[in-house]
């Protein structure tokens, strides 16, 4: 009889370990993770946009990431040789940062270029980017 008793509770112990193992089992269905890159839109310049020798080139867009970002590089490379022609760095903070800047195309000769916005997802350098080409025209 005494036997019983302990293998009734011992059942009852597994019972109610087995219950509280499912039941805290998170339901992903409910929650889904968020997405661990932002979004950015680059409005100007548009791909393969064609500037002539100093005309102005603006660079308009935003970003936007819900776990707030920690700023934004903005360069512009010459495709031949990967040279840098422009470069910003914005330290800001918010969930959606704008960016308007410009750069006078200075080059000479028929260049291909390349636009590439980086936003800073959090101070370890934890980073996604965007890219756009367009062409500068020269004399």
């Amino acid at each position: 009889m005494f036997s019983n008793k302990i293998k009734i509770i011992a059942l009852g112990l597994m019972a109610t370990a087995t219950l509280l193992v499912t039941s805290c089992k998170k339901d992903d269905h409910i929650h889904d993770p968020e997405p661990e890159t932002a979004t950015i839109t680059i409005t100007t310049p548009t791909e393969m946009q064609t500037f002539d020798e100093d005309e102005t080139v603006n660079i308009t867009g935003k970003i936007e990431y819900s776990k707030g970002l920690h700023g934004y590089q903005i360069i512009i490379r010459q495709k031949s040789d990967n040279s840098v022609k422009f470069e910003i760095d914005e330290h800001a903070h918010g969930t959606s940062i704008n960016f308007n800047e410009s750069w006078t195309n200075n080059l000479h000769g028929h260049n291909d270029m390349e636009l590439e916005v980086i936003a800073i997802l959090d101070h370890d350098g934890n980073t996604t980017s965007k890219k756009v080409n367009f062409h500068c025209h020269g004399h």
